[in-house]
């Protein structure tokens, strides 16, 4: 983690990293898949670490992370202008996943394979981008994939049997 006492500094880290100018959903609108697939992807986040205080008295940390750049900057504008809060300073981390945890996904009668794994990766299922862990010749329910490019581990569920998994 980078830590930085001014915003354009962190902004134009962050941007050095590759970090999205824009994303049409912030952190705390993306669904759980969302969220994995930007620490498998091992994206940027901007942040900002400040107090707020109610009476000017007591002040409680409050840290916020964004997923944009363009978010950072609104959010720092609105920060700034409020009296009940400190901004102490800004920092840029990469997030990251540890590749041996398995990631169990759903029945593919609820989500199909492809728009599971594609919601955690970004890839589309299929050889080019997983390998079956066993056997990377043949792919089978009830086994673990691995996506090539960030290691990470799936479960691909059995297929029901009479409506029993």
């Amino acid at each position: 983690m980078e830590n930085f006492d001014c915003p354009l500094k962190a902004a134009n880290f962050a941007d050095s990293k590759g970090m999205s100018w824009f994303r049409e959903k912030k952190l705390h609108e993306m669904s759980v898949r969302e969220l994995v697939r930007l620490r498998l992807t091992r994206q940027w986040c901007l942040g900002i670490r400040s107090e707020m205080s109610d009476d000017g008295v007591t002040w409680k940390p409050v840290d916020r992370e964004f997923s944009s750049i363009e978010d950072f900057h609104k959010e720092r504008v609105v920060l700034e202008s409020k009296l009940t809060v400190r901004i102490n300073y800004y920092y840029c981390h990469q997030l990251g996943s540890h590749p041996g945890a398995l990631i169990h996904l759903e029945p593919l009668d609820r989500a199909s394979l492809d728009t599971q794994l594609k919601e955690y990766t970004g890839d589309n299922w299929g050889s080019d981008s997983f390998e079956n862990e066993n056997d990377p010749h043949h792919f089978s329910l009830g086994s673990v994939v691995v996506h090539k490019k960030s290691k990470q581990r799936f479960f691909i569920p059995p297929a029901p049997m009479n409506g029993i998994y």
